[in-house]
């Protein structure tokens, strides 16, 4: 099983018409990975700080009356962005998480009878705390189900620290990708093939089998939409590496972190090892 950097994951995420949720504390370089992506890409970012009291519209924008033009005139959210960065999202109240819902799911957002539809292509990028943090709110399954992959940024050791504390500059991981072009018109045709990159059948069972195993040990129903983001993934992991085809290897490098936050009632280690075991025991075509 291949073990992928997160920013390369990342990238995948994108590539797979996905969304993707980072758990973990504040200061481990979280916003410096969506700065990163978007520069990468050449495609605009907003950082949005999530807080208890924020509301709907102040996510998606707001009608309000001009005096000057005497009509209604809509302002924009942050979500009007290609890359929106969510910062601890599960700070901010159910209603207002649920903001992001048709967003995720359909690239638009409807307000007061109104539908705008969103930049292509549209990532979300959503932080949240630990649940043992003070003053935050489980996000709903449904908001769950949005997100393609669950990451934690990568642990660093002392050089990595030294590297960063003597280096004003130091290169971006996304650097070592040599096939993604910048500007948001490349991004949405390599989203369309990435669709086209084939699965073998015997590949696809595979797939199916690691999904049907999983739902008995972790106990939880996996829907149609996780097998669809599981497949898209996998064949963006195949278009990153230079393939037109999806490999065994492609499923297992994104098969623990798209499952990982999907599981409420085990730890995320508990998790992991589960998943580990399912791998290794699943032949592999």
């Amino acid at each position: 099983m291949k073990i992928l950097d997160t920013h390369f994951l990342a990238l995948a995420c994108l590539l797979s018409k996905g969304h993707l949720l980072i758990e973990d504390v504040p200061g481990t370089g979280k916003t410096l990975l969506a700065k990163n992506l978007a520069q990468k890409l050449g495609i605009k970012t907003i950082r949005l700080q999530c807080t208890n009291d924020l509301l709907p519209s102040d996510i998606l924008g707001y009608n309000f009356y001009d005096q000057e033009k005497k009509k209604m005139i809509f302002k924009k959210g942050p979500i009007f962005s290609q890359v929106l960065l969510a910062d601890e999202l599960n700070r901010a109240p159910s209603k207002t998480q649920s903001a992001l819902l048709e967003a995720m799911e359909e690239s638009q957002v409807s307000i007061e009878g109104e539908t705008y539809q969103l930049e292509k292509p549209f990532f979300v990028i959503a932080t949240q705390n630990p649940r043992e943090h003070v003053g935050v709110f489980d996000l709903p399954e449904s908001q769950i189900d949005r997100f393609y992959l669950s990451l934690k940024m990568n642990e660093l050791s002392r050089k990595d620290y030294k590297t960063i504390l003597t280096q004003d500059k130091h290169a971006s991981p996304l650097e070592l990708i040599k096939n993604i072009p910048e500007g948001s018109s490349n991004i949405t045709k390599i989203q369309s093939l990435v669709e086209k990159i084939h699965m073998h059948t015997d590949v696809l069972e595979y797939q199916l089998t690691l999904v049907e195993k999983a739902e008995e040990a972790l106990e939880i129903n996996l829907a149609i939409r996780y097998r669809k983001q599981l497949y898209r993934l996998s064949q963006s992991i195949a278009y990153l590496s230079g393939r037109d085809f999806v490999t065994s290897d492609d499923i297992q490098a994104v098969f623990i972190p798209s499952l990982r936050h999907r599981c409420k009632h085990l730890s995320d280690s508990e998790t992991i090892l589960l998943l580990e075991k399912i791998i290794k025991t699943t032949k592999a075509p």
